[in-house]
């Protein structure tokens, strides 16, 4: 299965079309150009548009790469309801994008599963696709 899209990205002034393969689109939500993938440790990794913007540990550590635009906010928003309906007892609410946002000013990352905070682990924004 899986979903491809053409991510239509800008970088300054320069705009420029990426190939973006995901495992999973979202449910609600199948023309926005984001989702997730499952990795082989269970983490799972989500992509807006060419970034990995957020990554959710099998355990449920949930970490933030950044503060994001309004859209990404929003595709953010509607992946946590996917996760937790489908992950975390069925509450569709269990976190939203602010919260967690918070969390990453703070610098800690948040467990989705214990209500538990750590300090976050410095990481790079990544982008994935191929330019087309």
């Amino acid at each position: 299965m899986g979903k491809t899209y053409i991510a239509h990205c800008q970088s300054g002034y320069y705009q420029y079309d990426r190939a973006v393969w995901v495992g999973h689109g979202l449910r609600n939500h199948p023309y926005a150009q984001c989702g997730y993938t499952k990795l082989e440790d269970g983490t799972i990794q989500f992509v807006s548009y060419e970034t990995i913007v957020c990554e959710i540990s099998f355990d449920g550590w949930f970490h933030l790469y950044g503060e994001f635009s309004t859209t990404t906010s929003k595709q953010i928003t509607w992946f946590l309801r996917e996760y937790s309906s489908d992950y975390l007892s069925g509450n569709p609410y269990t976190c939203s994008y602010g919260f967690l946002r918070d969390k990453y000013r703070k610098g800690l990352d948040y467990n989705l599963k214990t209500d538990e905070t750590r300090p976050a682990v410095n990481g790079m924004i990544q982008t994935i696709g191929v330019r087309v």
